[in-house]
């Protein structure tokens, strides 16, 4: 008998040495692995070397390397050796374990591969694809900061008059560093992209860290204008080493004026630049030296402040609900949007600059063509430009002022530009005035469809506007040109983007050259209180996701999307599940939903409350092709002119509108819920006051929905618990929402 259990024993000590056996022989190198086929299952072992871009994460051994897109693998982090299992797949040219099947976590902190160093001619290419690079002696072709748009931006770099490209992503802490003026080593991943004719190896670095400055106190960050006044402004930079500070200005690129400088050792940088004009642009460069070592930044266009007295005014075409108005009413111009922009131009008296998409005046009650015949032969040099794709009708009765169409064909999209600039050189600042806003000068669009109108009196944005216009007009005169006027992709950065506007703040950007989807993204993510948009187009995944986000880091956030159809239906569907009966599409139950603007926490003074308006959809095209232009007005008034609009047209369809997590709310009693997860139940205590149903639901931190219910409360105590599916995470989002009540709060759960 005894023999008998030995012999088992040796059996079963033997089946499980053959197992682990089997499963360690499935284990192949990462070199091995990307000499598979596409669709293939492998099993990989490596070190973790870049978890900066998001669900795409880097591996390698002593072999090679490979990428891995998942979103299983977010806890993974450089230093982890880790089993991966995964199919192979080329995405792009890129070579690739998606989806990740399964992984195992062997250990963290290990010491990540040393960089290969290699030179630009044989460093570029397949051998390396996935794997931790270096190439020194490096230079760039261009200054200024590192944008990476929302999806990431090529850089050109230079070794021994060689040039190949890096590709700054928007997950990593590049985006808004200054680029390196002088030379650099730089470590990287390489990466392989493939797309129709495009065939090009490029490198990710990981982080502003893997740019490593050869010499001098390095700019690590800035400059930044701030503190804008009429005489001057604020100008900040920091260095990673102590230098000194210098700051190289002029009213051109050559920088003429006599520097400021302070030898002072320091690495916090802030000089007030005085002595300066009224609503002027200064081109500025700062610089610093140690030694014998000098950094420079790239060359930025500033302005200072108006003399106007700066007003701001906004209209909207349909009903507003003044019930939400915290300071004053919003106005509402019932059918006579046209009425009011013949008024401004009939009071025109040097220059009138019209960029529209599309002016039809059939049906208006007031002909602004004839307005602006009749100010041209008053004398007012009056310039217009339209879009080409479009019939622009109430162009053709133009005779006088000088009309330039927006040139076709693929290399163009679409002028969507919907600006007008009254007097912007007038030796009066308060006759200079910008009007703005998403509203065509049609019949539809004046009558109909949700739209809105902002008016800023303002010399220092009306010049800006200029400048922007003359770069689609090709001239400063009163007639275009053709052969230097540049539209869509073509088109610099080439406007100051802040301005100080009486005592507000309002930001400017032109698409395409300025990257305004990501400025969108960076708008969202200061949100503190709420978050109230309604756009009439939106594609952009990566903004919905960040709309998500902040609504999981407890943000009030709701919107309208006037359009959900075809790409439109992504974004929505990203949002939808998260934001549910706070997001409502609208399909066009009043004519087109037209708006194109976003609320930022203008429930609460301390978090500066703004609003986002102009022609700019939050499209791919919108940010990439199209002519656009975009405020962000940094004003609790204005912001809450255009909540008064929102809930309105959010009314209208049905919502319920809620303000931040405080309207309707009883503190006292969301502070008296307690709720966790223990193994598979989910356990609520709530103190409540009154009787009423609530609607609970369950997000896991990505924004996927868990469970969701509808609870019955009783005044006093209650103790609810629900059977949930079975959930891995450690911190989810609990939404509570009644007619008169909301709260998000965090759902921790237990352990034994």
């Amino acid at each position: 008998m005894g023999k008998f259990i030995i012999f088992i024993l040796h059996i079963i000590i033997l089946f499980f040495f053959l197992s682990y056996t089997v499963a360690n022989a499935q284990i192949v190198s990462i070199s091995i692995a990307r000499t598979n086929t596409e669709g293939d299952t492998v099993t990989i072992k490596g070190i973790i070397t870049a978890d900066e871009f998001g669900n795409q994460k880097y591996i390698q051994d002593n072999t090679s390397g490979i990428a891995l897109y998942s979103t299983t693998i977010a806890s993974l982090k450089k230093g982890d050796s880790v089993e991966i299992k995964g199919i192979l797949k080329n995405y792009y040219g890129e070579l690739e374990l998606s989806p990740v099947i399964q992984f195992n976590l062997i250990n963290t902190g290990n010491m990540l591969p040393q960089p290969k160093e290699l030179q630009f001619n044989s460093g570029f290419s397949e051998q390396y694809e996935g794997q931790l690079v270096m190439f020194k002696d490096i230079s760039f072709n261009t200054t200024g900061t590192f944008d990476a748009g929302t999806s990431g931006k090529n850089y050109i770099i230079i070794q021994s008059s060689v040039e190949k490209e890096i590709r700054v992503k928007p997950q990593t802490d590049l985006p808004g560093k200054t680029i390196p003026t002088g030379k650099v080593d730089i470590i990287g991943i390489m990466s392989h992209y493939k797309s129709g004719t495009t065939d090009k190896y490029q490198l990710y670095p990981r982080s502003f860290k893997d740019l490593i400055i050869l010499k001098g106190p390095v700019i690590e960050s800035g400059p930044v204008q701030s503190n804008l006044k009429t005489d001057g402004f604020t100008v900040s930079f920091t260095t990673r080493e102590p230098g000194n500070t210098i700051i190289y200005y002029g009213l051109t690129k050559q920088l003429e004026f006599i520097p400021y400088n302070d030898k002072a050792l320091k690495t916090e940088h802030i000089v007030d630049l005085m002595g300066l004009s009224p609503a002027t642009f200064y081109y500025v460069q700062v610089a610093s030296v140690k030694g014998n070592d000098t950094s420079f930044s790239g060359i930025y266009y500033y302005s200072t402040a108006s003399l106007s007295k700066g007003k701001i005014i906004a209209y909207f075409n349909r009903p507003v609900n003044s019930s939400f108005a915290s300071v004053s009413a919003a106005q509402y111009l019932n059918k006579s949007i046209d009425d009011t922009l013949v008024a401004y131009i009939n009071r025109a008296e040097k220059s009138i600059d019209v960029a529209i998409y599309n002016l039809d005046n059939l049906n208006l009650s007031a002909n602004i063509s004839n307005a602006l015949n009749d100010a041209h032969q008053r004398g007012v040099v009056v310039r217009i430009i339209g879009d080409g794709s479009t019939s622009n009708n109430g162009l053709k009765t133009i005779s006088g002022p000088q009309v330039f169409k927006s040139p076709q064909g693929a290399n163009y999209d679409i002028m969507h530009n919907k600006f007008i600039i009254f007097d912007a050189k007038h030796t009066n600042p308060d006759k200079s005035i910008v009007w703005t806003g998403s509203t065509n000068l049609t019949d539809n669009q004046i009558h109909t469809d949700p739209n809105n109108v902002i008016i800023i009196y303002d010399q220092a944005i009306a010049k800006a506007f200029t400048l922007e216009f003359e770069e689609m007009w090709g001239s400063t005169t009163a007639f275009p040109s053709s052969i230097n006027s540049k539209f869509g992709k073509y088109k610099t950065e080439n406007t100051p983007h802040h301005f100080k506007v009486g005592e507000k703040l309002v930001e400017l950007y032109f698409s395409p050259s300025d990257q305004v989807n990501s400025k969108i993204i960076n708008y969202l993510k200061t949100a503190e209180k709420d978050i109230y948009f309604g756009i009439y187009v939106m594609t952009r995944t990566e903004i919905a996701n960040q709309i998500v986000y902040r609504h999981n880091d407890q943000v009030y956030t709701a919107g309208i999307i006037g359009d959900v159809s075809g790409s439109n239906n992504a974004a929505y569907n990203v949002m939808q599940p998260v934001l549910g009966d706070s997001l409502i599409k609208v399909y066009s139950k009043s004519g087109v939903f037209h708006h194109k603007y976003c609320i930022v926490d203008q429930s609460d003074d301390i978090f500066d409350p703004c609003v986002l308006t102009g022609s700019h959809n939050w499209s791919r095209s919108a940010d990439e092709s199209n002519d656009e232009n975009t405020v962000i007005v940094h004003s609790k008034e204005v912001a809450n002119w255009y909540l008064q609009e929102w809930a309105q047209r959010f009314i209208d369809e049905g919502g319920k509108v809620f303000i931040g997590y405080n309207k309707f709310v009883d503190n006292d009693f969301f502070a008296k819920i307690k709720c966790f997860i223990f193994e598979n139940d989910l356990k609520i205590s709530i103190n409540s006051n009154v009787n009423e149903e609530c609607k609970i639901a369950m997000y896991a931190l990505d924004g996927k929905e868990v469970f969701n219910n509808i609870i019955s409360l009783s005044a006093g105590n209650n103790q609810i618990q629900f059977k949930i599916p079975e959930v891995s995470n450690e911190i989810y989002i609990l939404k509570i929402q009644s007619e008169t009540r909301d709260t998000t709060i965090k759902l921790l759960k237990i352990s034994r």
